[in-house]
């Protein structure tokens, strides 16, 4: 079986391990998961916060757009602009309560407002099912990967426990440095510099000059 063939029977798997959850414990946990963001160095350090708007059974993470705003974050949500680009809007989080419907459905600002990725940001990243190494595996676009290919942004998988184990990993995924979970905040690949665009190909990879 092919890393592409096992990371789709993963995927179906793992939806339906998340979703066994009951709503009253993933909103729990998801609480848990957001006071271990907000506790931590990554997010101290941060400037504007990447965060996900949930979907389906997804862990919650919009109480952290509130905390970090009165921390004087900024505040910034995904936005699909193709089938294969993923960028980031400013938002506030009284925003959070009147996005629209974007590309895929998936909620986005009302009024785009790009903002750059930075040493200073931290992306909160939704999974299907994460490593502690910090390999995930999503929807299977490829969006995060390309979009943090260039970037020297702080990076945090966000999960339920349930969802942690081996993945099968390719050579354009790019491992998160960090994993939380209702258990903590836990270490994944260090921070290292990423190649620019123009060194990678299509698919985020590291090309040879």
């Amino acid at each position: 079986m092919s890393v592409a063939d096992a990371k789709a029977s993963l995927r179906r798997s793992l939806r339906v391990m998340r979703d066994s959850l009951s709503f009253e414990q993933r909103a729990e946990q998801s609480a848990m998961i957001c006071a271990h963001v907000v506790a931590s160095t990554v997010w101290s350090r941060a400037s504007l916060v990447a965060l996900y708007v949930p979907r389906g059974s997804e862990v919650d993470v919009r109480a952290v757009a509130t905390i970090g705003e009165a921390q004087g974050k900024r505040l910034a949500i995904p936005r699909c602009t193709s089938d294969t680009h993923l960028v980031f809007d400013r938002v506030r989080s009284g925003d959070l309560g009147a996005l629209v419907p974007g590309r895929y459905n998936i909620p986005v600002a009302a009024v785009p407002d790009e903002v750059a990725l930075d040493r200073t940001v931290l992306v909160l990243v939704p999974c299907l099912g994460v490593a502690l190494s910090g390999h995930r595996v999503g929807s299977g676009r490829g969006f995060y990967d390309r979009a943090l290919a260039a970037t020297s942004c702080r990076t945090a998988v966000i999960a339920f426990a349930v969802q942690v184990g081996d993945v099968p990993v390719e050579a354009h995924d790019i491992a998160a440095e960090a994993v939380v979970t209702e258990c903590g905040w836990k270490s994944g690949s260090p921070p290292t510099p990423r190649a620019s665009v123009a060194d990678r190909d299509r698919y985020g990879r590291r090309v040879r000059a």
